[in-house]
């Protein structure tokens, strides 16, 4: 049976404007808890004869104020511990805590300035608009040939809303995390919302050709009914 799916279209627009609108609204008034990958920081990696527990680590280091500490395990012995920035003093109060759970060697220690922050964003940003303009062209390229009812161009824009609006969504969930759950907004989130846009163009793509095909091959006038 079909489903006339395109019978709600102005109920789909309500909802997705809804919840955009609700997104920004969450990401202009909270912002995004960025973690040192932006702002700047330390990490410390450390490797344990026996890897004591996330809570045992965050216990002996809680008072020696380190900002909003990450702490990842990384295997069955090895930790990385992210902080706000430190100097060599304090480098050496957390190894001797540590060591003191469990017999610690330090394998990493580096300090991230903001400046490297910065660069990475500018990067995420350019990419990002280079990958929806190389869509643009893409599509408007692929389409030329089936310009009616709707231009090459606007399949190009129909992506382009589609794809913001997916990752906008998905921050805006971000941003809710970072200020109730202490979730910090860092380059592996990037990396997951650069591979969300690269599924939603896979899927537009898709989506679109089999339109471009059925419009190739059916002459009919009712665009919904091919769609």
């Amino acid at each position: 049976m079909d489903i006339p799916f395109l019978k709600f279209t102005k109920f789909y627009y309500a909802l997705s404007g809804l919840m955009a609108t609700l997104a920004v609204a969450v990401i202009l008034f909270f912002g995004l808890n960025l973690g040192i990958d932006f702002t700047g920081g330390s990490i410390l990696e450390i490797s344990f004869e026996a890897r004591p527990e996330n809570s045992l680590i965050q216990e002996k280091l809680n008072d020696l104020n380190l900002g909003d500490m990450v702490i990842q395990p990384t295997d069955e012995k090895e930790v990385i511990i992210r902080t706000k920035g430190i100097d060599e003093s304090m480098r050496q109060e957390i190894f001797l805590r540590l060591n003191a759970i469990s017999n610690a060697k330090e394998i990493r220690f580096e300090n991230i300035g903001p400046v490297v922050g910065r660069e990475l964003t500018q990067k995420t940003l350019t990419l990002v608009l280079l990958s929806l303009a190389a869509l643009l062209a893409y599509i408007v390229i692929a389409f030329r040939k089936v310009s009616f009812p709707i231009s090459s161009f606007k399949y190009g824009l129909i992506s382009i809303v589609a794809l913001t609006f997916d990752v906008l969504i998905t921050v805006g969930i971000f941003a809710l995390l970072g200020r109730y759950n202490n979730v910090q907004f860092n380059i592996p989130i990037i990396t997951a919302l650069l591979t969300i846009l690269g599924y939603t163009i896979n899927d537009k793509v898709i989506v679109f050709d089999r339109v471009r095909e059925n419009l190739l091959k059916h002459n009919t006038g009712d665009f919904k009914e091919l769609v």
